[in-house]
C-alpha cells in the first residue's frame, strides 16, 4: 500500500502509514519505504543524514552484513549522484564515498554488487586503468550494470565488436519481445 501511496505521489500519507506500520514492517522494508519517500522529496541531504542515523544506530552484529552493504551501497548512489553534479568538484570529492567503499570491501570483498559500484567510482574518478582491470575480474553476468560495464571496458580497449556484441547480447537477454498486434 505504501508503494501505491508514492507511486501517486500521495508522500505525506506514505510518510503517516509507513510510520504506523513500522512494527509490521522489516527493518530494511522501513529504510527503502524511507528511502524512496525522501528520494520522491529530493531531499538527498535527509536521505544520507538517515542512512547514516541507521547505521550507528545499528551496528554489526545487531545488523546483518547484507544489510550493511545494502544501505552503504545506497548512500554510495546518492553521493555519487550528488558528486556527478557538482559545479565545482574538489579533489578529495570522493574520499567519504571512498571511506565507504572500504568498510564494505572490508566486510565482503567478493559481492558483485559492490565490486560495480567500485567500478563505477574508478570511471567517475577517471582512473582509467584501474576502472579496466577491476571489470576484468569481474563475472560474465547479465545484470545490467555489470554488462554496461563490461560495454564500456570493450569500448576502452578499442574492442568495438566486442562492445557491440555485448550490447546484443544484454538487450536480448533484459528486453522483453514486443508482438505486433493481430487485425
Amino acid at each position: 500500500f505504501i508503494n501505491i501511496l508514492i507511486e501517486r505521489g500521495n508522500i505525506d500519507d506514505a510518510q503517516s502509514t509507513l510510520d504506523q506500520a513500522t512494527d509490521r514492517l522489516t527493518a530494511r522494508q522501513r529504510w527503502n519505504f524511507q528511502l524512496r519517500i525522501l528520494e520522491y522529496r529530493r531531499d538527498e541531504q535527509s536521505g544520507l543524514d538517515y542512512i547514516d542515523r541507521t547505521l550507528s544506530e545499528n551496528p554489526i552484529g545487531k545488523m546483518s552484513a547484507a544489510e550493511f552493504e545494502h544501505l552503504s551501497l545506497q548512500k554510495i548512489n546518492l553521493m555519487m549522484g550528488r558528486l556527478a553534479v557538482a559545479v565545482r568538484p574538489t579533489a578529495d570529492r570522493y574520499a567519504e564515498v571512498w571511506r565507504i567503499m572500504a568498510g564494505m570491501l572490508a566486510i565482503r570483498p567478493m559481492n558483485i554488487a559492490i565490486r560495480a559500484s567500485l567500478c563505477d567510482l574508478l570511471i567517475a574518478e577517471d582512473r582509467r586503468d584501474e576502472a579496466i582491470q577491476e571489470i576484468g575480474l569481474l563475472p560474465e553476468n547479465s545484470l545490467a550494470p555489470i554488462a554496461m560495464l563490461k560495454m564500456w571496458r570493450a569500448d576502452q580497449l578499442g574492442d568495438h565488436d566486442e562492445a557491440k556484441a555485448l550490447w546484443a547480447k544484454h538487450t536480448h537477454a533484459t528486453l522483453i519481445p514486443q508482438r505486433a498486434p493481430t487485425a
